[in-house]
């Protein structure tokens, strides 16, 4: 090797004068006691594993330096320094290796004899060199592992020595445990030089837990659980300066079912304490259940700290209410969806087998001299979080009702003793908590991604991608002063850590306080006023809120496909549908969205349940969108508005609007995120640009419609869904009702173009005006929100409105005008196979087709419709994509049905009045949105009273004035 061959592994600040730095001193005394070269291992070697035997020179020469130490420590650290090991050299092997192969370096008749000859010539002293030359950051960072590993191991060591007493006195019941036998470090990530918590094990079987951090704000929790008397179970704790001990809390089984309703219920109470203390960050691996008791093992992030995140459109005051509320927790359900699966990494889910949303590093042909890199998502092996009967392990979700009236009860305990709790909280002031600007797991991506062969050549090019991705994450003044001592952090292998406490708006890196640019505190309070603030405005309206959170939390562990209708509902009364009660039962809908707006600023939004992808949803603030977004709201109230007068609602409808202006100014800005939002009716900017043309006249403001159409007919220029929801046909269908009301040719032009690009491009089902075999038929293909009907159906209106303007996008052109259109839209409405019907809704079946069908040339698709939809029951879905009023819209369209579509309204309203709408959500819990909630069902039912007077949302009909 050359003299300063460890020269490229510094950072141009870090290069000394001439002594070589600790780490390449290290490696240079490995090499040292190496054998110049070695013979290939007679054995095959297996997996990755089989490189380890390369890297095992440096762990001996590590575990040398621990001294006198029992054996299974020793055995345990050399274990566990070869898998760290591994994990940081091992895509720098694999390149080496096939580099040796397309030298012909390797020997041997067998892919995996050449892969043991490649060990042999890596593990003897020239290979080594060679590589550590080649990768000099590769040394820096193998090196530092093994010099860490010993360090904190010894620290533990001589800490158990001093603290051995103590801990078989407070954590053992007095009973020696014997000699210590095993140390089974790495139990969490690493922090502050590679320490981690550990779990100890004696000769007797008995264990103890050691955390490397002070744990003075556990031990204050455990009198605030006795002071206040919830049932919870403490654990109890031996506490030092930088450092604690812990008792071991074994998983152990519930004895009888009523124990796991015993033990949600303390989930609940539990939750109920954590949301008043303003912790987070409890998921699946901080949590224990021993058999009817949840069990708190990690209690790291009290009085957190609400860390800005900036947006373009300014303050969201339902955001912001999630984010304080007990959601935040991260106790209830997170579903976090991959591409083709999701997981629940919250303190109740972490479901064992469940495929990983998460790609990982993995290998194809391990063990051989064809290995290489793949990325691959892997089962997930669960927790010990969740209450076991017997080898059951029962579902969560099965227990909501338990774990509210859990909450409850805490909630209400803290209401009762919320003097006794005041007192306790000064004691938290100077304890030390952790703060969690950037998630942990993308913390460890960094610093598995910078394991790659480019960047591990010289530390420069390791420095610059690790100082990228951390700026490119850091979009506000606190988090981009963060950016300097995380990067140290990271170069010592470490996921960064930063504490606060309670009593300071101070926050503290391992180099010290983090000062943001301008001199302005990291933190607007100190955690302590914001608890004591927050704690002082409990209240039965707050716990109402934070019931609604923890059900429809739950609620997302139900998968639930976007379009599939509930089952027919119970047998029901039946009330008179008159005028005044369905305006009644309309005004109790938009009372209930009064209610639970958030507000703030001149604006007010509300928390739902959206919709993501594959029948997963999750708890959020309401986006723009039309179909699940405060667009819907707004709709309906304003409509509630025309018929009653009622200022409160216009008003309402006007605020929930606010930041439109500086969302379309974001997104006009930014050509590929507007791409993303689509063109469509209920998902893009067809549904806000609707929404702007039907509110116009109280929003004063006619340029914000014309930047919404401008923005759908860019968008509809990348866009290759046909749809109506999300796609082409909606952005058709809204620039019609756009024009309709605002008389703007920029509407009627950006719909003709829509049309043309379903017409012309094969992607959306059409080759040069012909329909597509594979566009039609199957439930979602027929259907009016994705498929075929609304397709249809869209092409009919543009030709209707061409035929009533007379109007010619390009007049000398044959075939411009609106017949051309219109065959094409009967024939694709044709083309739909009604057996595939084989629902109600909407969405993809009878309704929709029946709705799509308003052609008088497909009069015999509608009545075929209708007939099918009188003969169905009513659904217990009230709401309009898939529901029981957009049945009722369908049979409002004809005169013979009249009779049974009033016996359906009486008795939907009948439900209404008696148990409030059932929404299309995840076990129906009540969300604001248009399509699948409040606001859909409140609109149909204002329809059915009302329509003379009001526009149909779900056929994009423009205001009627």
């Amino acid at each position: 090797m050359t003299s300063q061959w460890w020269a490229a592994g510094l950072l141009p600040r870090e290069r000394p004068a001439g002594d070589a730095p600790v780490w390449a001193r290290f490696v240079a005394e490995v090499l040292a006691g190496l054998p110049v070269a070695v013979a290939p291992p007679a054995d095959d070697l297996t997996g990755v594993e089989g490189l380890g035997r390369v890297l095992r020179p440096l762990v001996r020469h590590a575990v040398d330096g621990l001294g006198a130490a029992p054996e299974g420590v020793a055995r345990g650290l050399a274990v566990r320094l070869e898998r760290g090991l591994l994990r940081i050299a091992a895509r720098c092997l694999v390149t080496e290796l096939h580099a040796c192969g397309a030298r012909g370096d390797l020997t041997g008749d067998t892919p995996r004899r050449r892969f043991g000859s490649f060990v042999a010539l890596l593990s003897g002293r020239a290979g080594l060199a060679g590589l550590f030359e080649g990768y000099p950051v590769l040394g820096r960072l193998l090196a530092q592992h093994c010099a860490q590993g010993v360090e904190v191991t010894a620290e533990l060591l001589d800490r158990y020595a001093a603290d051995r007493p103590l801990i078989v006195e407070r954590l053992l019941g007095g009973v020696d445990p014997g000699p210590l036998v095993e140390v089974d470090a790495g139990a969490g990530d690493g922090h502050r030089g590679g320490r981690s918590v550990a779990v100890l094990r004696f000769a007797g079987g008995a264990r103890v837990v050691y955390k490397p951090r002070p744990l003075a704000v556990h031990g204050l929790f455990n009198e605030v659980l006795d002071r206040l008397g919830l049932g919870l179970r403490p654990v109890r704790l031996v506490e030092r300066d930088e450092y604690g001990w812990t008792e071991f809390i074994p998983v152990e089984p519930c004895a009888a079912p009523a124990e796991v309703r015993a033990f949600y219920r303390r989930q609940g109470a539990l939750l109920a304490l954590l949301y008043a203390l303003d912790c987070t960050d409890v998921h699946y691996e901080n949590l224990i259940a021993h058999r009817d008791q949840p069990v708190l093992i990690d209690l790291e992030t009290l009085f957190h700290p609400e860390l800005p995140m900036p947006t373009e459109t300014g303050v969201d005051p339902a955001a912001d209410a999630l984010g304080s509320s007990v959601y935040r927790v991260a106790l209830l359900p997170r579903v976090v969806v991959g591409d083709q699966t999701a997981l629940d990494v919250s303190g109740l889910g972490g479901d064992a087998g469940v495929l990983s949303p998460f790609e990982g590093l993995d290998w194809e042909d391990p063990g051989t001299d064809r290995m290489r890199v793949t990325r691959r998502r892997r089962p997930f092996a669960g927790s010990d979080n969740r209450p076991r009967l017997g080898d059951d392990l029962p579902a969560p979700e099965l227990y909501t009702e338990d774990l509210v009236a859990g909450f409850r009860t805490g909630y209400d305990a803290i209401l009762a003793g919320r003097a006794a709790l005041a007192a306790l909280l000064p004691g938290f002031a100077d304890a030390d908590v952790r703060v969690v600007p950037r998630a942990t797991r993308w913390y460890g991506r960094l610093l598995d991604e910078t394991t790659h062969p480019d960047v591990l050549r010289d530390a420069a090019d390791r420095h610059r991608v690790l100082a990228e991705q951390l700026a490119a994450a850091s979009h506000d003044p606190v988090r981009a002063a963060l950016i300097d001592q995380e990067l140290a952090e990271l170069w010592r292998g470490d996921v960064p850590l930063f504490t606060g406490r309670p009593g300071s708006t101070d926050l503290l890196g391992a180099d010290g306080p983090v000062s943001p640019a301008g001199g302005a505190s990291p933190m607007p309070m100190t955690g302590l006023d914001r608890v004591e603030r927050k704690i002082a405005a409990l209240s039965r309206t707050d716990r109402y809120d934070q019931e609604w959170i923890i059900r429809a939390a739950m609620a997302t562990r139900h998968r639930t496909p976007l379009h599939v209708p509930a089952p027919p509902g119970p047998p029901a009364g039946w009330v008179a549908p008159d005028h005044d009660r369905l305006l009644a039962a309309a005004r109790g809908i938009a009372d209930r969205l009064v209610a639970t707006a958030y507000e703030s600023d001149g604006r007010v939004n509300w928390l739902g349940l959206e919709p993501l992808e594959d029948g997963y949803w999750t708890v959020a603030a309401l986006g723009a969108a039309l179909g699940s977004g405060y667009c819907g709201p707004a709709l309906f109230l304003d409509q509630l508005a025309t018929i009653t007068g009622t200022d409160r609602y216009a008003d309402l409808a006007r605020r929930a609007l606010v930041p439109l202006p500086a969302l379309l100014d974001g997104l006009a800005r930014i050509p590929e995120l507007a791409a993303i939002v689509g063109p469509g009716a209920f998902t893009g900017f067809g549904g806000i640009a609707y929404t702007l043309s039907c509110l116009g006249p109280s929003l004063d403001d006619p340029g914000l419609v014309e930047q919404a159409v401008t923005l759908t007919g860019r968008a509809a220029r990348e866009c290759t869904d046909p749809g109506v929801a999300s796609g082409l046909a909606g952005g058709l269908a809204a620039m019609l009702a756009v024009h309709a009301a605002t008389g703007l040719s920029a509407a009627l032009d950006t719909a003709v173009d829509c049309a043309d690009r379903l017409l012309a491009s094969p992607g959306t089902g059409f080759v040069d005006g012909s329909i597509w075999d594979g566009f039609a038929g199957g439930s979602a293909g027929g259907g009016f929100a994705d498929g075929a009907a609304g397709v249809g159906w869209a092409l009919g209106r543009l030709a209707d409105e061409l035929d009533a303007a007379e109007h010619r996008a390009d007049a000398g052109e044959p075939g411009r005008g609106g017949e051309r259109y219109r065959t094409a839209g009967l024939a694709t409405l044709r083309s739909i196979e009604p057996s595939t019907m084989v629902d109600l809704s909407w969405c993809r079946g009878l309704s929709g087709w029946g709705l799509a069908a308003a052609d008088p040339a497909a009069a015999d698709l509608r009545s075929t419709a209708v007939s099918a939809v009188l003969q169905a029951p009513a659904s217990a879905d009230l709401g309009l994509c898939h529901g029981e009023l957009a049945a009722l819209e369908l049979l409002a369209t004809s005169p013979q049905a009249a009779q049974a579509r009033l016996r359906r309204l009486g008795t939907l309203l009948a439900v209404v009045e008696q148990s409030g709408p059932t929404c299309g959500t995840p076990t129906g819990v009540q969300s604001p949105g248009l399509l699948h909630g409040l606001s859909g069902i409140g609109h149909g039912i204002l329809l059915a009273g009302f329509g003379e007077r009001l526009s149909s949302a779900l056929l994009l009909q423009p205001p009627k004035r």
